[in-house]
């Protein structure tokens, strides 16, 4: 038989790697919120672990509670591991997503209340189809409302008028 005929399997390195990589993703776990990780329908073991984590404040106990999450993620298969990284990284993308669509939102809106007239050109290229009419009317009830001192709902109906639009488009 020649050396090349055995399967050594991984390395003791790549094992580590792939330990602390599981470790890793569920150090992040703990920084999500209840609902998006019941979202990730994580075995009740590791979704208990991570509440439990996410409560502790002494610093010695946390990191032992990192210890038994990453001992709980590496129980999973790889198939199990790439669907949860998967999920988490769609999570995050999602977030960020969403972050860039209010932040544009929210500066297309600042410039509708302050009058820039050419907010209007850049809103028509990236909605196409978009209610000028109502959105002009929106703008004439929030710049009334904020003269009056005070919230304007109809600054809030502007916001989501764009953001549900972008969305749409996208």
């Amino acid at each position: 038989m020649h050396e090349d005929e055995f399967d050594y399997g991984p390395s003791k390195s790549q094992l580590k790697r792939e330990a602390d990589a599981k470790q890793a993703l569920g150090t992040t776990l703990i920084q999500l919120s209840k609902n998006d990780l019941e979202s990730l329908d994580l075995p009740d073991t590791l979704l208990d672990a991570v509440l439990l984590a996410q409560e502790m404040r002494n610093d010695s106990s946390l990191k032992r509670q990192k210890q038994l999450i990453g001992k709980l993620m590496r129980q999973f298969d790889d198939e199990d591991y790439a669907r949860l990284a998967k999920r988490l990284e769609y999570m995050r993308s999602g977030s960020e997503q969403q972050k860039m669509v209010e932040k544009w939102v929210e500066n297309k809106v600042e410039r509708l209340l302050n009058q820039d007239s050419s907010v209007n050109n850049e809103i028509v290229e990236q909605l196409e189809e978009i209610d000028f009419q109502y959105m002009r009317q929106l703008v004439r009830n929030s710049i009334n409302e904020i003269k009056k001192g005070g919230k304007s709902r109809s600054r809030t109906l502007l916001f989501r008028y764009l953001r549900d639009k972008f969305e749409e488009k996208a």
